[in-house]
């Protein structure tokens, strides 16, 4: 389980503080949250393209593939939830959150 830190990043990122307010990451979001999704989507073998903080076809084939096999609704941008199971999973399969940005 992830505490704190982790948590925090996660809600700074997605514009959000420590009560869980957030905006979504999609297309318009800065590049460092695309970026970030990216990296995670691509550690766990969803992402095969460059990462380059463009929320483009291939991040949003890759986003509509993982809300698909964890059970989530298929949308066109990451919702907190969603952030948070990315978060837990890239970490789970051997991803360095300090890595992320």
């Amino acid at each position: 389980v992830l505490v704190g830190g982790f948590y925090d990043r996660l809600n700074i990122l997605t514009g959000g503080d420590r009560f869980g307010d957030m905006t979504r990451i999609d297309k318009s979001a800065s590049r460092n949250a695309i970026i970030w999704v990216q990296t995670c989507l691509k550690q766990l073998g969803f992402y095969t393209s460059t990462i380059d903080g463009k929320f483009g076809s291939g991040t949003l084939r890759a986003l509509h593939a993982f809300q698909k096999k964890y059970g989530w609704v298929e949308r066109d941008h990451v919702s907190y939830g969603v952030a948070r199971d990315l978060l837990e999973r890239y970490v789970a399969a051997g991803g360095d959150p300090n890595a992320l940005p």
